[in-house]
């Protein structure tokens, strides 16, 4: 009933307000689209492609590398001179830990590494942190690709990138959302709006 409630909230929204409806995947946004009438003022979008958006707006058309955290990790086990015997763990484990760590907006510190390994029982020593922290930096620092997560992410964390701001905004399955989608949809949202 969550994707009836929003159609018929759909209705209720005036013309004069913007409003924002966002779903998780494309076949929410599709069967959105499919039940409504076309409206200027409403925008039907999936959150990564809302904040795929928004990261186009400031740096120009990026490039979209679902193996970016895979790339920064490769750089971070040459800079630490890890043998390649002992690589498999870290391609493994570490483009984990870096999505986890966009997608709970975790500071990049030994301590909250620590914290976020215990809490997803990841296994992480003190020779993996160096590792990870590099590679973290990394993956922030290069603006011209942008993988899955940094659709979220980088809207974000971000202060240069302004959101377009809505009046109302519906989320469908919104008791999914991460620490940073959430952080998203408050980004987006008038501070007079309604969520």
């Amino acid at each position: 009933g969550k994707t009836t409630t929003l159609l018929g909230i759909f209705d209720l929204i005036p013309d004069d307000a913007q409003a924002l409806f966002m779903a998780f995947n494309n076949a929410i946004v599709g069967e959105l689209k499919a039940r409504t009438t076309p409206r200027e003022n409403v925008r039907i979008s999936t959150l990564h492609s809302y904040g795929l958006y928004q990261i186009k707006r400031r740096y120009g058309n990026v490039r979209i590398n679902e193996k970016k955290a895979l790339g920064k990790t490769e750089l971070a086990l040459r800079k630490f001179y890890i043998p390649e015997k002992q690589r498999g763990y870290y391609f493994y484990m570490v483009p984990k830990v870096l999505d986890l760590m966009r997608c709970n907006l975790i500071d990049p510190t030994e301590q909250e590494l620590i914290q976020l390994s215990m809490h997803y029982d990841i296994q992480i020593d003190d020779s993996h942190i160096p590792v990870i922290l590099y590679a973290f930096k990394k993956l922030c620092e290069d603006k011209t690709q942008v993988d899955f997560m940094d659709m979220i992410y980088v809207p974000v964390v971000d202060p240069t990138i302004r959101c377009m701001k809505y009046d109302y905004l519906l989320v469908d399955e919104s008791q999914d959302m991460s620490v940073c989608q959430h952080q998203l949809i408050k980004k987006s949202l008038k501070r007079t709006g309604r969520l």
